[in-house]
């Protein structure tokens, strides 16, 4: 029996080697599953956080052309305004005149013709 004991610690000591590599290769195979998730998920912020800085590019873009329509629109009321109440003077003003309507002003009042 002494003689096999040798080979039978050789055995034994192999066995060991083997359980200690395969749970060393099982250790490296979920790192590597771990570092291709933490590669998704770089990937992933990175695709967000451009998404993000295109979103308040355009946010801007939208908020400078929204105050430059309420620009001219401030404008052409006014100027709608200034006409308006240029029509109804030049009506005032007329002693011809005993139309009361601002089509009737616009299009047939004889300062017009």
């Amino acid at each position: 029996m002494r003689e096999l004991l040798p080979m039978v610690i050789s055995v034994i000591l192999f066995i060991v080697t083997i359980i200690i590599i395969a749970t060393l290769r099982k250790a490296d195979q979920k790192n590597r599953k771990i570092e291709h998730i933490k590669k998704y998920v770089n990937h992933f912020s990175e695709k967000m956080k451009q998404s993000g800085d295109e979103i308040q590019t355009k946010v801007v873009e939208v908020e400078s052309k929204l105050h430059e329509v309420q620009q001219d629109t401030a404008v052409a009321v006014t100027k709608i305004h200034r006409e308006k109440e240029e029509l109804f003077l030049i009506c005032k003003t007329c002693k011809n005149c005993n139309r009361q309507s601002f089509n009737i002003i616009m299009f047939s009042h004889p300062s017009r013709r």
